[in-house]
């Protein structure tokens, strides 16, 4: 697994469905205080070292105080959706931490390994374009990071 993806078991960035998200279920399902509450604990998932599991080590939860002023929410309302996320068996919940339920399904490391942006030979030359263009700083910081990227591995071909 490439470094970028998973160091020392963690993952650096996340799936989110975009479709699902915006016009699926989970609107219905969660209110805007519940559905930033579970983007939260899918970052936390997954940077933690067990892939999907939030704990403060291998066999202890965080506390929900701690959790609540790391989000920087009430505790009220933090307890309100884990109940609720119980409820609907998003997350399973003991003295181990939160298990976010059907991680894997949707988080899997070695789909992220395959999914992993792969330029064609249009994106390449638009990035070429992009470079003569010396103004990049308007264009969002992934293509940025790319555009830096293509450049220093030409530079290392010459």
């Amino acid at each position: 697994m490439p470094e970028w993806v998973i160091k020392m078991g963690r993952l650096f960035w996340i799936k989110i469905w975009t479709e699902e998200w915006l016009d699926g279920s989970i609107r219905e399902q969660m209110t805007a205080v519940e559905r930033s509450i579970w983007v939260d604990l899918l970052v936390m998932a997954g940077r933690s070292r067990i892939s999907g599991v939030i704990q403060s080590n291998s066999d202890t939860g965080y506390s929900h105080d701690y959790l609540a002023n790391r989000f920087n929410i009430s505790r009220g309302d933090l307890d309100k959706a884990l109940l609720h996320f119980q409820e609907q068996e998003r997350i399973i919940e003991n003295k181990d931490g939160i298990r976010i339920t059907n991680w894997s399904k949707y988080q899997n490391p070695k789909k992220l390994k395959n999914s992993a942006e792969k330029l064609t030979p249009d994106q390449e030359a638009d990035d070429v374009a992009r470079i003569q263009n010396p103004d990049i700083k308007g264009l969002p910081l992934g293509i940025q990071n790319r555009i830096k990227s293509q450049v220093k591995r030409w530079q290392k071909d010459d």
